[in-house]
């Protein structure tokens, strides 16, 4: 910018030239703009130029933009926003960096951190001209405070302050006044922050947790955008249009272009009218899936594996839910498609549809209950959904509960603990698999299971009996008796909670107190076969033969 004389005509062509190619590349276009309006009114206020000046500088700039006449969209898009207030719920990335509902992970004190050097480089350099760079980055970090969107638009305002000012700061280090263990370490933090994001950028990422498999890292992740479901689509034809989930349209019109063209995308201000307004009824489940198909020629799905807490049956989830004529072809743990049974997809649906197996059947009761009604169906739709990517959980589930209900715990845990490994905070399914890890005869395992589900979460009377089972069937019976009785005081009342409670006392010799017990469980349970079993023994001067 400043090799450009300030008053040429090459300068004012060179913008102009600049804008018309950078409006064709990116809607963000805008933004630069906005820096170039920045710097003009701070040279103006310095009398470095005047006021028409700036104004003509900016207006060129503009100009050269409109070349492209989606640019009309992008100069009315804020305007948009402020009228449709609503929308800044929708879009996760103008959430400011502050709000607890953002999770901002590993950049957010990297941005900190080069804020607050860059203010300070502006700083001090500013007496050798520095003022304007410390607006700049003054003016640019506050906007990437209200909104996350803006983060990666104030580091490119960021990084040419410290490129200007920053040697002339590292020659100063470089002092011998200086204790030589500073200089190393500036030097290093030089050398190896571009070496880090350039890393992180390009890359899938570098590892923090592999349980978890959560990353330091910008590259694309199975878990954020719908690979596996493009590789699907690659390898079928489906006929009809497509409706998508907003935050997968960018990924889908990258990977799938020229077709099919998505339903919607990030670029907000070419859907900003009916189109926004229709995808926001469909995923609410106020528009019926026919009027989609009619008005748009929707025949298939492209979207997100719903995240826990969302209610699935309210929304356009439950429209899929319920409607036998639309039918889940592939899905994973972030992605799903469905196709509309209409005719003409009948050769995908034939030989990829799930009948049987549903993603959305998402609770241990429906599973149960498919098992129960069609064990062999359930088998091989699950065996077949795994077969199709691994990183299916939701199979991995029904398969896990398909051989616990069928008394093979050792294969149930190999399933659960697929789970488990991707998904270590799933509460509920560490619950089944310490369940059958006892079954199993684990007990060490087990009460490692059990005390992670009480230290992890909200300890239940439920987990709190089981830890005291995994316990007493090792022999450790005061420790068991400790559990057993929390378990109580929290208001648990169950058959085998009383049974084993009578078990360790019988065990001890304490009959009286045993049957005691045993007589509690009958009271909520008189047809609980080994409660009185017990019983019998017990009058009959004999220990129980079936441990808790």
């Amino acid at each position: 910018y400043r090799r450009i004389p300030q008053r040429s005509r090459i300068r004012a062509m060179v913008l102009f030239l600049l804008f018309v190619c950078w409006s064709n590349c990116h809607s963000g276009f805008v933004f630069g703009l906005f820096v170039l309006s920045v710097w003009e009114c701070a040279e103006w206020a310095h009398r470095r130029v005047s006021a028409v000046s700036a104004g003509v500088t900016i207006a060129i700039a503009a100009g050269g933009a409109l070349i492209n006449p989606n640019t009309w969209h992008v100069y009315r898009y804020p305007f948009l926003f402020l009228v449709h207030s609503e929308l800044f719920g929708q879009v996760s990335e103008l959430r400011p960096l502050t709000t607890p509902a953002f999770q901002g992970g590993w950049f957010i004190p990297l941005f900190y951190t080069l804020m607050i050097v860059s203010l300070a480089v502006s700083l001090l350099r500013i007496r050798a001209g520095g003022w304007r760079e410390t607006i700049l980055v003054a003016v640019f970090s506050g906007l990437a405070i209200r909104a996350v969107r803006n983060v990666p638009l104030a580091i490119l305002v960021m990084l040419p302050c410290l490129f200007l000012h920053g040697p002339v700061l590292v020659q100063r280090l470089r002092s011998d006044r200086l204790p030589s263990w500073v200089r190393t370490s500036a030097g290093l933090m030089a050398f190896g922050m571009p070496i880090f994001l350039i890393a992180t950028a390009l890359g899938a990422g570098i590892p923090i947790d592999r349980e978890s498999r959560r990353t330091v890292g910008l590259g694309i992740s199975e878990l954020m955008y719908p690979r596996g479901a493009v590789r699907y689509i690659r390898n079928h034809e489906i006929q009809g249009n497509m409706f998508n989930t907003f935050a997968f349209g960018g990924f889908l019109l990258w990977e799938l272009f020229p077709d099919p063209r998505v339903f919607i995308d990030g670029r907000l201000f070419v859907y900003m009218n009916g189109v926004l307004h229709d995808y926001r009824e469909v995923i609410a489940g106020r528009m019926d899936l026919d009027q989609l198909n009619r008005k748009y020629g929707v025949t298939w799905f492209v979207l997100a594996y719903p995240e826990a807490g969302v209610t699935v049956d309210e929304s356009l989830y439950g429209a899929l839910k319920s409607r036998k004529d639309w039918v889940p072809v592939y899905w994973d743990d972030n992605a799903m498609l469905f196709v509309r049974d209409d005719g003409k997809n009948s050769a995908v649906i034939a030989e990829d549809g799930f009948r049987i197996i549903h993603p959305l059947h998402r609770t241990m009761t429906e599973i149960d209950g498919l098992i129960r009604k069609n064990p062999e169906g359930v088998l091989h739709e699950a065996e077949r959904a795994v077969g199709m990517n691994p990183e299916n959980s939701g199979a991995e589930v029904i398969l896990g509960r398909y051989y616990s209900l069928k008394g093979q715990p050792a294969k149930s845990l190999e399933h659960y603990s697929r789970v488990l490994n991707r998904h270590p905070d799933n509460i509920q399914i560490r619950r089944h698999a310490a369940i059958d890890l006892l079954a199993a005869g684990r007990l060490q395992d087990a009460e490692k299971e059990w005390r992670r589900i009480c230290a992890e979460s909200r300890p239940d009377g439920f987990a709190l009996m089981n830890l005291g089972v995994s316990l007493h069937r090792q022999g450790r019976l005061d420790d068991a008796e400790a559990w057993y009785r929390r378990s109580e005081q929290a208001g648990y009342r169950s058959p085998e909670l009383f049974n084993a409670l009578g078990i360790m006392h019988a065990q001890r010799g304490n009959m009286t107190d045993a049957i005691l017990c045993w007589t509690k469980g009958l009271s909520l349970d008189p047809d609980h076969v080994q409660i009185r079993r017990n019983l019998e023994r017990a009058r009959g001067k004999r220990l129980p033969e079936i441990a808790p």
